[in-house]
């Protein structure tokens, strides 16, 4: 499917269906990259911005706290803001595109978890993405603990509290 194609699916899904959309969801529901998804995510953004609610993924370390690395979720009137926080540049990518923020956090990750369940349920004898990793090949992470801790006071926020080898 063209790239065009792709955007008109993605606009219509969260326009007339008002689902979440985000970058892990594309990959796997198009057999794209990682990489790919946030860029036809940035793409979509940049056609039809106004028309979206947007949550964008910060990743550096904070000014307040440089020893640890941070990882947040942030809607779009709040970028700005939270940028300043990072210490230096931080890395800023669109995580997902919806029809509005929704109150409960877990809203983001619903349509992801319900697509990575039937993946799940799919025979072992059907190859898919998530199963075999094929779209990310470039990063393993199966041996590498990570701790992230959800921000009492921001409820989009999310903290790498730890990330190394075992």
């Amino acid at each position: 499917m063209e790239t065009l194609g792709i955007l008109d699916e993605i606009q219509s899904l969260v326009s007339d269906t008002l689902q979440v959309v985000s970058y892990k969801w594309l990959s796997r529901h198009f057999l794209v990259s990682s990489n790919t998804a946030k860029r036809l995510l940035e793409e979509l953004v940049e056609k039809h911005g106004s028309g979206l609610e947007v949550v964008y993924t910060l990743s550096g370390w904070l000014k307040n706290d440089p020893s640890n690395y941070h990882i947040r979720l942030v809607s779009s009137p709040k970028l700005t803001d939270s940028k300043q926080e990072f210490d230096g540049n931080c890395s800023v990518q669109v995580y997902s595109v919806q029809a509005c923020v929704p109150k409960d956090p877990a809203a983001l990750w619903n349509a992801e978890f319900v697509q990575a369940e039937e993946l799940f349920k799919q025979s072992f004898t059907v190859d898919n993405c998530l199963r075999d990793n094929r779209l990310d090949k470039k990063i393993s992470n199966n041996h590498i603990p990570v701790v992230i801790m959800r921000s009492e006071h921001h409820p989009f926020q999310f903290q790498l509290v730890s990330f190394g080898s075992n």
